[in-house]
């Protein structure tokens, strides 16, 4: 797969590419373009850093199917266009014998700084010390499967948490299982205004 500057200030992701030429796996690309000021940035880094989260999905993919025969689907979508940051949904599907289980298909988030090229982390949007506990109700108090979670700093930067930024609010996509939640609680995404996020760093 290529992220290939179409235009000034657009980034274009091609249909039908290969995420990783591994085989046996396949992945079919919806088209994605991005706009925004990046100018300090090279493109190659801008690309590198928005398909990220597809190729580290793809490789683990490949890593994992013994030899099995799958193809893997994105479904893209644009939360934020610029003109500062970039935010991006990517929501997976696969068909495989082997990679059935529901946690093979979890989202991942990825926004980037276009002004230097680089994605941003969990703790990247919050304050250094912004109160975890009041950052775990509002992530959690809407899923009654999510009464047992206890988030720690560094969940932030983990995988169990996928941020997307966009024009009004933040959405967090908590991964109940990954903080050993009951399967069927799934990956659940929350919105939250950001008058409403303690701490909260950025100004989209």
């Amino acid at each position: 797969m290529h992220l290939l500057a179409a235009a000034a200030l657009a980034l274009a992701l091609p249909v039908q590419t290969p995420a990783v030429s591994v085989a046996p796996l396949h992945f079919a690309l919806g088209k994605l373009t991005v706009k925004g000021t990046y100018a300090k940035a090279s493109d190659k880094r801008v690309n590198a850093a928005l398909r990220a989260p597809i190729d580290a999905r793809a490789k683990e993919y490949a890593a994992n199917l013994s030899g099995s025969r799958a193809t893997a689907y994105v479904d893209t979508t644009v939360k934020l266009n610029g003109p500062r940051y970039a935010s991006v949904r990517y929501d997976m599907t696969i068909h495989s014998k082997v990679l059935w289980h529901p946690t093979w298909t979890r989202a991942r988030t990825v926004t980037v700084d276009l002004r230097s090229g680089r994605a941003l982390r969990g703790t990247d949007l919050f304050a250094p010390g912004v109160s975890m506990r009041k950052l775990t109700k509002l992530f959690t108090s809407s899923q009654p499967c999510f009464a047992d979670i206890h988030l720690k700093r560094a969940d932030l930067n983990g995988p169990g948490l996928q941020f997307a930024l966009t024009g009004a609010r933040l959405e967090v996509a908590v991964d109940g299982p990954y903080f050993s939640t009951a399967t069927a609680c799934g990956q659940q995404t929350i919105k939250i205004p950001y008058s409403k996020l303690p701490g909260f760093r950025l100004h989209p």
